[in-house]
């Protein structure tokens, strides 16, 4: 993946995809899903260790964060 860092080995790495690909890691993001001056829409995605942090407090933490940024809104939460 040619991330925002360089090339980036995914090996064994969390990651997001589509159908174009990897584009996102907990580490660094591919230059195709940089925010731009023409962006108009953004994911917030939390990267989250099983038992590390529970679902109630990211939950309110998020929450907070979403509440915080004006132009948010929640989609597809479960």
């Amino acid at each position: 993946m040619l991330s925002m860092r360089g090339d980036f080995d995914l090996s064994g790495k969390p990651l997001l995809a589509d159908e174009q690909g990897p584009f996102g890691t907990p580490i660094t993001d591919s230059e195709r899903v940089k925010v731009r001056p023409h962006t108009t829409e953004a994911w917030l995605v939390a990267y989250l260790p099983e038992g590390v942090v529970g679902a109630q407090c990211a939950s309110t933490v998020l929450g907070s964060l979403l509440a915080a940024a004006p132009v948010a809104r929640l989609v597809g939460c479960t």
